[in-house]
């Protein structure tokens, strides 16, 4: 019996709380290969994949691409990335042929900075404007015009306190 053939009936009510909460052991007890090929086979689609390609995103990517080689793969690119980063980014674009999607806010860097100062001075507060105007504004442009229903990202426990009790399926604005 695959892995996969041991999805709870739950699956279909995915995004019923309660569904989901039953849901969250059977997840948690599986790898991220199964996770993501469960995801894949299970969830609504369109489906996207994020990454911030930095130095664990690979496994990430290959594993998905692996299973689903054409799935979007969206990148924010919000003109402060590191110039390792941009040439991570062409070295797994060429290996693993992703169908790289690269979003940019509506603000360049420069001007950000004219308009608001350089917001990650500025204490947790003009951190979150940031990350609101550079990052999740456009990310959310970008799943809204991709019509994109399932997300796959790479939120690692470890990462951050904040992250740290995270579920494997997680709704975002209701979906």
């Amino acid at each position: 019996m695959s892995a996969l053939a041991a999805i709870p009936d739950s699956v279909t009510l995915a995004e019923d709380a309660r569904a989901l909460a039953e849901l969250q052991p059977w997840l948690a007890s599986r790898d991220a290969e199964t996770r993501i090929a469960w995801a894949l086979s299970t969830l609504s689609g369109p489906h996207v994949l994020s990454s911030s390609f930095g130095a664990q995103s690979a496994v990430l990517l290959h594993m998905a691409t692996r299973i689903r080689p054409d799935i979007p793969v969206l990148l924010v690119d919000t003109g402060y990335l590191f110039d390792e980063t941009y040439r991570f980014v062409d070295e797994l674009q060429n290996r693993l042929d992703l169908n790289l999607q690269i979003i940019r806010p509506e603000l360049s860097p420069q001007w950000l900075e004219i308009r608001h100062g350089q917001l990650w001075e500025q204490g947790r507060e003009g951190i979150e404007r940031y990350n609101r105007l550079m990052k999740v504004q456009p990310m959310n442009a970008a799943l809204a015009r991709l019509g994109a229903r399932t997300w796959i990202a790479g939120l690692r426990r470890s990462q951050s306190e904040s992250r740290r009790h995270i579920n494997p399926l997680m709704l975002q604005d209701g979906r």
